[in-house]
């Protein structure tokens, strides 16, 4: 695959992702419980993706139809365990704010995904990349030093980081040693358990939601949720970690910008220079990897 399109699609990805969490938490959070969309939207998501597997020509049916061995099996579990606990994330962007949210999350995010393709794919490690991330994590601390937060919703979004990097990482396991796998079985894998998960979950807080924003949020779902996986998916099959956590560190600066409605009465003048110094990481490591 022709890197400028794997470069595209984990753009859309981190955009789509940024969005995502924006919209909820400026338009849909006062009408559907954290819980009730996340479980909305992953089986909105799956809805799609099994339609698309069942409009395949039966003489493509190799390329979604695997034998279950127990090897693709302890991942497809990993997987949908993964995912149901990474949807509850909706909670802590309506707590800490998206901007907020995802400045803890994508604190560590970028470099454990890179650690982990270093560890399982054996992908390299450069010492210009540690540079970089030091200087993204410098970044980081200086513009949440200008913010304050609930700390209890902050130690639950700490914990975020790692599930993320290991749903990417099994998910390039099951890309690898399946080739021909079609993106939507993957997606539909993802999310087996975590839709009887999130709708017990959903169903013990007991929030009555206002049905409009229900229904709204499914074509949200399918925008801004099915489509950035397919494209993580088809990104995933050729791109290293290190190329998805790249793109991954533009999720909290787009978020933060869009937060700026809430919280710029509390950034200062270092606030800019936390920015600064954040495109300059993102430019370095893209650099990076157009010369590698």
């Amino acid at each position: 695959m022709r890197r400028p399109l794997v470069n595209g699609y984990f753009l859309a990805l981190a955009i789509g992702n940024a969005a995502r969490d924006l919209i909820y938490y400026y338009f849909l959070s006062e009408g559907i419980d954290p819980l009730l969309y996340a479980f909305v939207t992953v089986l909105t998501v799956s809805t799609l993706s099994s339609i698309r597997l069942s409009r395949k020509p039966s003489r493509d049916s190799e390329t979604h139809l695997v034998p279950l061995s127990f090897g693709l099996l302890w991942k497809l579990v990993a997987l949908g365990l993964l995912s149901a606990y990474l949807y509850t994330f909706f909670w802590s962007v309506t707590v800490l704010t998206p901007g907020i949210f995802n400045l803890v999350d994508y604190s560590l995010t970028p470099i454990l995904t890179a650690v982990a393709g270093w560890c399982i794919f054996k992908e390299r490690f450069r010492a210009s990349g540690v540079t970089v991330f030091f200087l993204y994590i410098a970044g980081l601390l200086l513009l949440s030093s200008d913010v304050s937060a609930r700390w209890s919703a902050v130690v639950f979004a700490a914990t975020y980081p790692l599930a993320t990097a290991l749903s990417d990482a099994v998910t390039k396991l099951v890309l690898r040693d399946y080739p021909t796998i079609d993106e939507n079985f993957v997606i539909v894998w993802r999310f087996w358990l975590a839709v009887p998960i999130l709708f017990g979950a959903a169903i013990l807080v007991g929030t009555t939601p206002v049905w409009w924003y229900v229904l709204i949020s499914v074509p949200v779902a399918a925008i801004l949720s099915y489509v950035p996986l397919v494209f993580l998916v088809r990104g995933l099959r050729t791109a290293t970690l290190e190329t998805l956590a790249s793109y991954d560190m533009l999720i909290p600066i787009l978020t933060m910008i869009g937060s700026l409605p809430i919280l710029w009465k509390q950034l200062g003048p270092s606030s800019l220079i936390a920015f600064l110094i954040l495109s300059i990481a993102f430019y370095l490591q893209w650099r990076n990897l157009r010369l590698s």
